[in-house]
């Protein structure tokens, strides 16, 4: 899939991936995770038939006309150990895939590197709502700000008050789950007698334990 232009919407990963013609992704089950029974796929503006499920061209993606965010059922109480899904179509808009098994705790890692967690509040509020809801999640767990720390730069208001935003945003399109903001763990810097922490670190600690309180 190629790499989307900037108007393009974030997924609820902070991704968004575009197909063009021919293009394809194959999800292959591990000795971890040995089969999946469920499988949906998160997407917006996909044309109707755009994409086959494991080259079976009677499993033919979305049935119907697709205008905005949709959550498409590929699969249902059905063990299966791979899922490949192939477009006939261009510019289906993926924002990613949810395999599941059955009833338990499910934990979805969405890893949204290289970034200070500002942008979160950049993928549609309405679309982090409805995955609230129908995933029904109930902790959100936000790990960011390692890039942020600089070399004694000691005053980070301009983080606090952007990313406040971003709790806010998260707190609102999330209302039934509690939030947990992780600080960010060391960071070294090469001193003379070696590397030793850097000076910003607690101060940025104590940063995010102030904004957490702000949203409990």
């Amino acid at each position: 899939m190629k790499k989307p232009k900037q108007n393009y919407k974030l997924g609820i990963g902070g991704y968004s991936f575009v197909s063009s013609k021919g293009s394809w992704v194959d999800y292959k089950a591990s000795r971890f995770y040995p089969v999946y029974s469920e499988v949906k796929m998160i997407c917006r503006q996909c044309p109707p038939k755009s994409f086959i499920l494991n080259e079976d061209t009677s499993l033919v993606f979305p049935v119907d006309s697709i205008g905005s965010f949709k959550e498409v059922e590929l699969i249902r109480n059905n063990p299966i150990k791979e899922v490949k899904l192939t477009f006939k179509k261009p510019n289906c808009e993926v924002h990613g895939l949810y395999f599941d098994k059955g009833n338990g705790v499910y934990v979805d890692n969405f890893s949204f590197r290289g970034n200070s967690g500002i942008p979160l509040s950049n993928i549609p509020f309405g679309e982090l709502k409805s995955l609230g809801a129908k995933e029904n999640y109930k902790l959100i767990i936000l790990s960011y700000g390692l890039n942020v720390v600089a070399h004694d730069v000691k005053n980070y208001s301009w983080y606090a008050s952007s990313f406040q935003k971003t709790l806010n945003y998260i707190k609102e399109a999330f209302p039934d789950a509690s939030i947990l903001v992780m600080s960010v763990g060391d960071k070294s810097y090469r001193a003379e007698d070696g590397y030793e922490t850097e000076p910003d670190i607690p101060i940025f600690v104590e940063l995010q334990n102030e904004l957490h309180k702000e949203v409990m």
